[in-house]
């Protein structure tokens, strides 16, 4: 190395460098790189635990919509959750509720205990009254008007 110039005023501290000072010596530097790297540290763990947290609640949310299809097919989700269903086997690999897969559980869930399909509703107008071996019932103004009736003698 070249020798140093004199200079009155110190430049430790000072913005200012001569071109052949050296800027930091050794223990400065790794004193500083270790500082860099604590912060650095600091920083990642922030980053994890702000990522956990969001994580946590993108899986609720999936789950609550999940729950929200699985009651629309006509049971309950704890049913589904029995037969030691998780959450990743009801979504697809973008992490969206899969219909089929939903489908699939909720009828393996029915399957097991036994839950029987909900009668489907009446859509040609009948009430639900199709089968034949249905009778109707007598309308209450018709039972009221049936009771004021002569009896018949038999």
């Amino acid at each position: 190395m070249q020798s140093e110039q004199s200079d009155p005023q110190p430049t430790h501290g000072s913005e200012e460098t001569t071109p052949n000072e050296p800027l930091t010596t050794d223990s400065e530097a790794t004193s500083k790189g270790n500082r860099d790297a604590a912060k650095y540290r600091r920083r990642l763990r922030e980053v994890e635990e702000e990522r956990d947290t969001l994580t946590a609640q993108l899986d609720e949310l999936r789950k609550l919509e999940v729950e929200r299809s699985i009651e629309q097919l006509g049971i309950k989700p704890a049913a589904v959750w029995a037969l030691e269903t998780t959450l990743p086997d009801l979504v697809n690999e973008e992490g969206l509720p899969d219909t089929e897969k939903i489908t699939a559980a909720v009828t393996q869930a029915k399957l097991a205990f036994g839950i029987p399909e909900k009668p489907k509703a009446a859509t040609d107008g009948s009430g639900g009254n199709r089968g034949s071996d249905i009778e109707a019932e007598p309308s209450a103004a018709s039972q009221w008007t049936g009771a004021f009736e002569p009896q018949k003698e038999w």
